[in-house]
């Protein structure tokens, strides 16, 4: 093991046995502290918690008359103590991933948008403009079919429509 592992070793068998003799808030608090100091240092929640297995059986279990139960219950909220920046650390990360999807999703909605925005503005004249509106209005908003009625300058009523497939339908529902 490295240097840093064996001085953290040290360090944590010496604060346990300071907490099992007291049983202090105080020995939380130093539990609290090797932790953000095992985070920083690298050193693993596995290691950790080997240290901490090693360390019970190294350090004084109380005098005589004292209760197994509730050294072994002190212990076990030492190790929680420990354990708690690890915690913090790993939530931090699933939101960090969850805020990550949330906007690779907007990112895929935005490039759908301006596809759609360059398929209809691709389009020569305003009468091809509209069956292509119709279907990017589809593809964008992940529906099945989409009909855009307008009047034309000689005031005859022109109606388009423009159906996607379920099949594509579904995999635009995703993005």
């Amino acid at each position: 093991m490295s240097t840093a592992v064996d001085r953290f070793r040290r360090d944590y068998e010496e604060a346990l046995g300071a907490h099992l003799a007291s049983r202090s808030e105080a020995g939380l608090s130093a539990a609290y502290e090797l932790g953000r100091r095992a985070l920083t240092e690298g050193i693993s929640l596995l290691d950790m918690a080997s240290i901490h297995v090693a360390a019970t059986t190294r350090v004084p279990r109380g005098g005589p008359g004292s209760d197994p139960e509730a050294t072994a219950e002190a212990g076990t909220q030492f190790l929680l103590q420990a354990m708690a920046t690890f915690d913090m650390a790993q939530r931090g990360f699933w939101e960090a991933r969850e805020r990550t999807r949330v906007e690779q999703r907007h990112v895929a909605r935005l490039q759908t948008l301006a596809e759609a925005s360059i398929a209809v503005i691709a389009r020569p004249s305003l009468a091809d403009r509209f069956p292509e509106i119709a279907k990017q209005a589809l593809v964008v908003a992940g529906g099945g079919d989409a009909a855009i009625t307008f009047q034309a300058e000689d005031g005859v009523m022109q109606s388009s429509t423009s159906v996607v497939p379920p099949a594509v339908a579904a995999t635009m529902a995703d993005v």
